[in-house]
């Protein structure tokens, strides 16, 4: 099955699916790779990003690099308002949302 993306800048842009017959119930899982070359770039930049299609794994691994960049900001909240401080924290999502 091949869908074909509307309203982009390229006429190349495409997307290419092919999956066996699900039971009821099933799931679909999807593994994503872009590239401005072109679509063999892409293919190989998504076996190269997610070598292994371990949905929970590459979930894991986003949520951790995620809060190893994120721990890194530290808030110095001298002179700063309790109204921006409440904007501040309440805009920072807790771990695992």
């Amino acid at each position: 099955m091949k869908l074909i993306v509307d309203n982009v800048a390229s006429e190349d842009a495409a997307i290419s699916m092919r999956y066996n017959s699900l039971e009821a119930g099933g799931e679909i899982l999807v593994r994503v790779g872009l590239s401005f070359i072109d679509s063999e770039r892409a293919c190989l930049n998504a076996a190269d990003e997610i070598p292994t299609f371990d949905f929970n794994a590459v979930s894991k691994s986003a949520v951790s690099q995620f809060d190893d960049l994120l721990n890194r900001i530290r808030v110095d909240t001298t002179n700063v308002s309790a109204d921006s401080l409440t904007l501040f924290y309440s805009s920072v999502p807790a771990d695992g949302e």
